[in-house]
């Protein structure tokens, strides 16, 4: 089946039209997403973040289930397993493992304030001049005030359409 576009990969898709890009997803979950990620953009090499495990403040989903969705990622995204990295770690830690700047990177990990405001710190100084920072569930609290705050302290334009968020970075 297919899974909805986000708002903001159609954005990134008419915004670098058939340029190769080099993309991070936080919070791949089941890989529907990436999915749509590597199908709609030009992509030469993507890091799929995810510990794929429970941990404190994160136990809707158990350990053994959180695995069973690794595998079925994996095999979603099977034809494109030659652009994929996966990185099943926590993304504060991910991003020691990203050794090249990013065009896109979507945020959709933990919805906490805390996680979300790291998260788009730390992946905005590993995006590149041009690049697209962007975002789901921009309805969560601990989402739109991390988003809100980083706009405001930076002085960005930002965009939200339905769920998603974004950031081009200037």
């Amino acid at each position: 089946k297919n899974y909805p576009l986000r708002t903001s990969i159609s954005f990134a898709k008419n915004y670098f039209k058939n340029k190769k890009v080099v993309c991070a997803e936080i919070g791949t979950f089941r890989g529907e997403n990436a999915k749509n990620i590597l199908e709609k953009l030009n992509v030469e090499k993507i890091y799929l973040i995810d510990p794929w495990d429970s941990y404190e403040g994160y136990s809707e989903y158990n350990h053994n289930l959180l695995n069973k969705y690794l595998q079925e990622t994996k095999k979603r995204l099977k034809k494109f397993s030659k652009k994929i990295i996966f990185v099943k770690k926590y993304s504060h830690e991910a991003i020691k493992t990203i050794n090249s700047k990013l065009d896109f990177v979507y945020i959709d990990g933990n919805h906490d304030y805390k996680y979300v405001k790291k998260d788009i710190e730390l992946y905005w100084k590993k995006l590149r001049k041009g690049g697209i920072l962007a975002g789901h569930d921009i309805s969560w609290p601990g989402v739109s005030k991390a988003f809100c705050e980083f706009v405001e302290e930076h002085k960005l334009d930002p965009h939200i359409s339905k769920m998603d968020w974004w950031i081009v970075k200037g």
